[in-house]
């Protein structure tokens, strides 16, 4: 009877932390930006490329709408610029531009805050810190950083790619899956708030 019993209980975890991530993963899609600017797509042919010689390619091939990831260490240095530069020239191609946002170990040189680790994990990437007031404060001057620059030239917005993945993308910290999954839900959505909240408030003067 109690195995019975630890296997229901096991089961209703699952459905729980299914239902969970289901919800999250809505949150994860590409969400339009607040602004004016919005480049509806001429069709749905779009490619991932990484820099500005790619650009004739994606002329060439007639695609409409372009991903492109960006690491949040970038927004430190010269390389926002770049992106900048290289996201407005695909929007005034007519090219509508999505943009995956990621936290990248690297950013923590610049904002020690914004990683939810205080050491390296191996993870390819991690979520943006909402465990603490620091990270969240972290993350939303991150969010307003990239959102005032690219309020321009950037049509969607993706936060938290992979977000079914907590080990190697979306990074919080080890926890059993089920309930690493249950705790992931707040600050996956908490996250997904601050960038929104940025939009807002940049889009709304």
């Amino acid at each position: 009877m109690a195995h019975s019993t630890g296997g229901n209980l096991m089961n209703s975890l699952k459905r729980i932390a299914t239902a969970a991530l289901s919800a999250a993963l809505c949150f994860s899609m590409a969400v339009p930006a607040y602004a004016d600017h919005y480049q509806t797509p001429k069709s749905i042919k779009g490619v991932l490329i990484n820099e500005h010689a790619q650009i004739p390619d994606v002329l060439e091939v007639g695609a409409s709408q372009v991903v492109l990831n960006f690491p949040m260490s970038w927004a430190f240095s010269s390389q926002l610029s770049v992106c900048q530069d290289l996201y407005t020239k695909l929007d005034q191609a007519g090219v509508t531009v999505t943009l995956i946002v990621l936290n990248d170990w690297a950013a923590a040189s610049y904002s020690p805050s914004l990683l939810p680790v205080s050491q390296p994990t191996g993870a390819s990437y991690y979520a943006f810190n909402t465990l603490n007031d620091a990270g969240v404060q972290a993350t939303r001057d991150a969010a307003k950083r990239v959102t005032e620059a690219f309020r321009d030239c950037v049509s969607n917005w993706v936060i938290g790619n992979e977000v079914n993945d907590g080990q190697a993308w979306n990074y919080i910290g080890h926890r059993h899956l089920l309930f690493q999954l249950r705790d992931r839900i707040p600050h996956l959505v908490r996250h997904h708030q601050r960038f929104q909240q940025a939009g807002k408030r940049l889009y709304s003067v």
